[in-house]
């Protein structure tokens, strides 16, 4: 029995699945094998299909390539921002340390690096190596004897940063406070509480414990 071409042609999307009953595989073979007409359109069916499949391909993988780039991209501005807040914290700590040992302040431990001279009147110390962050001065008055004691303090900071090519000058005794009463000065880093107050006895303890860095 012939069937016509349009007949064929309905039954080939089923046949192509391989979902129509045997005999009509086997009607539609058969008109396949003598139809040509049949046969380009089965070719160009299964070309279509083909080229669906390449193009459900295509965009899979355009969509997986645009899930990764957008992951990617994801991930990069993750590590810019943590690099961002690294960079933040450690300027903050910086900051922090630097603020901390600037107002932390020590006694500077006398090496020969602290001189006492007069210049135009007035005696002058001078320190080495930082800049003097304070000076504690005290004058005492020992019978006739007319002493200047005093210490020097940086701050840690200055410690951390000391380069002996730095020079730092303070006043010690002004012309207008009678420098010229002045008979030497010690440099002195114990504790001068009640200094001005001592005994003799008292007053050379501290001495012995003192440095002479300038007499009249």
């Amino acid at each position: 029995m012939k069937y016509s071409c349009n007949v064929i042609q309905d039954l080939l999307p089923l046949y192509h699945d391989g979902i129509c009953s045997e005999d009509s595989k086997k009607i539609v073979a058969d008109h396949l094998a003598e139809c040509p007409d049949c046969s380009h359109y089965y070719d160009h069916l299964l070309e279509s299909d083909t080229l669906e499949d390449d193009s459900f391909n295509s965009n899979e993988e355009l969509r997986k390539a645009s899930f990764f780039k957008h992951m990617r991209y994801k991930f990069v501005k993750k590590q810019l921002l943590a690099g961002i807040l690294s960079v933040f914290l450690l300027l903050v700590v910086c900051i922090f340390v630097v603020t901390a040992l600037s107002h932390a302040e020590k006694i500077v431990v006398y090496r020969d690096n602290i001189f006492v001279h007069m210049m135009d009147h007035n005696l002058v110390g001078r320190l080495k190596g930082n800049s003097q962050s304070q000076v504690r001065i005290k004058r005492v008055v020992n019978g006739e004897d007319n002493y200047l004691f005093f210490c020097v303090y940086i701050t840690k900071w200055e410690e951390l940063t000391s380069d002996d090519r730095i020079f730092s000058e303070f006043v010690l005794c002004p012309e207008d406070k009678g420098v010229d009463e002045i008979d030497k000065v010690y440099y002195f880093s114990g504790d001068d509480t009640g200094l001005e107050s001592m005994t003799p006895k008292e007053l050379d303890q501290i001495i012995e414990k003192s440095i002479l860095l300038w007499s009249k």
